[in-house]
């Protein structure tokens, strides 16, 4: 057929549309029907750039032709006499192809290539635009933007938390349908080395990720990327080598002291604990207290008010200077007692001191009993059937009846 420029002006809008591209653009006409149906080759469309519908050759036929028995109307649109599809609200088209919130709202389903934006139908004639996902195990997150998969109540692991939407709410720094994706390990910020360094990427309580080394007793050297011998003592809780040194991870009370876990305390009255870089103790104390060396715990002042014990001088920086039998902040406990020579017995027995002898003792308070220094333990006192167990300066001793005398701590017959 000898090509020709036409125009002709259709009663379907969408198509009008198209032909008015036509006009401007100058592209000629392929072919006509035989029932007289307008077809344009959709390269020729593609060519000069004219928006099209996603649809294929037949499908631009089957628009010209409009709607029918054969080609029904999209979206849950209706057929209408003369081929013109009557359209639900929020789609329009030729056949209803459009969903108008989608084409609006380019960025409603996100950027995911795995969710399209559909029109769903209701029953009462309308509908809404939706995010469909392809994989119907997934939902749409409409506050991510992305297509997850629905959580349980128990379901979201360590670092999240099931969300009143059904989807994992996870804390931050962690990602992933579960809460199981550690963003800094993912992004190699905390790069923890190859498959052979011994180590897994982790998140730490404090929110930041760090390399956790598969051997106990082993931390990991961010430098190297290697598990090394790493061992902080009693209240590790772990070990890491930043720039060949050891680093520490200690529990509550404890802290770093040089390369191990100490206890780190600062008394009833509490005070920011450290030590210093050469394992000085260091404590951050309140107004009005300070932390005398000797005892290294935070203590009030001594003042006019507030005085030192047992002869104690109470010098200018609010700390009492005790004699040499005392120590304690207000020198008020013998500094034999302050070693513990009698144990730890709780009140069972008790430290006392003598100022004039200047000599300390451990007395046991309950009645009938002595203290065994070989154990440092409060005894009963018994000296079986036959005598009177007597506790004399806090000695055993035995009163034995006639005919019988003590032997090995028992009244036994001569």
């Amino acid at each position: 057929m000898e090509r020709k420029a036409i125009c002709h002006f259709y009663l379907v809008a969408s198509l009008v549309s198209v032909l008015l591209n036509v006009c401007v653009h100058g592209i000629l006409v392929e072919s006509i029907t035989e029932d007289g149906s307008f077809v344009l080759p959709l390269d020729i469309l593609k060519e000069k750039s004219i928006p099209v519908p996603n649809l294929d050759e037949e499908a631009v036929v089957q628009y010209a032709g409009g709607c029918s028995e054969k080609n029904q109307c999209h979206n849950g649109g209706t057929c209408g006499d003369g081929g013109a599809c009557a359209c639900r609200k929020g789609t329009s088209g030729v056949m209803c192809e459009r969903v108008d919130e989608c084409q609006e709202q380019p960025k409603k389903c996100g950027k995911g290539t795995d969710v399209e934006c559909v029109f769903t139908t209701d029953n009462q004639g309308g509908g809404s635009a939706t995010c469909q996902c392809e994989d119907s195990n997934k939902e749409f997150d409409k506050k991510l933007k992305l297509c997850r998969v629905p959580c349980t109540s128990w379901g979201c692991g360590e670092f999240g938390t099931c969300g009143a939407q059904r989807f994992c709410v996870c804390q931050k720094g962690v990602s992933g349908d579960r809460c199981e994706v550690v963003d800094q390990c993912q992004s190699k910020e905390v790069d923890c080395g190859g498959e052979n360094s011994g180590a897994a990427c982790i998140m730490g309580s404090d929110g930041k990720a760090f390399c956790k080394c598969n051997v106990v007793l082993q931390g990991f050297d961010y430098d190297k990327k290697v598990c090394k011998g790493c061992n902080c003592g009693v209240g590790s809780s772990g070990c890491q080598m930043q720039g060949g040194k050891k680093v520490c991870s200690c529990y509550p009370p404890y802290k770093q002291r040089l390369d191990k876990c100490e206890r780190c305390d600062c008394g009833l009255n509490e005070g920011n604990c450290s030590f210093s870089g050469a394992g000085e103790k260091r404590c951050d104390c309140p107004p009005g207290f300070t932390m005398p060396k000797d005892t290294a715990v935070c203590t009030q002042k001594c003042n006019s008010t507030k005085r030192c014990q047992n002869g104690g001088l109470c010098n200018t920086d609010g700390v009492c200077a005790c004699s040499q039998d005392y120590t304690g902040p207000w020198c008020e406990t013998p500094r034999w007692c302050a070693n513990t020579p009698c144990g730890q017995k709780g009140d069972d027995v008790e430290c006392q001191w003598d100022k004039k002898s200047r000599k300390g003792s451990c007395v046991c308070k309950k009645p009938k009993t002595f203290y065994r220094a070989e154990d440092r333990s409060c005894q009963e006192c018994d000296c079986g059937p036959y005598g009177q167990c007597l506790v004399v300066d806090g000695e055993k001793a035995c009163e034995c009846k006639a005919g019988y005398a003590e032997d090995s701590s028992r009244c036994k017959r001569k």
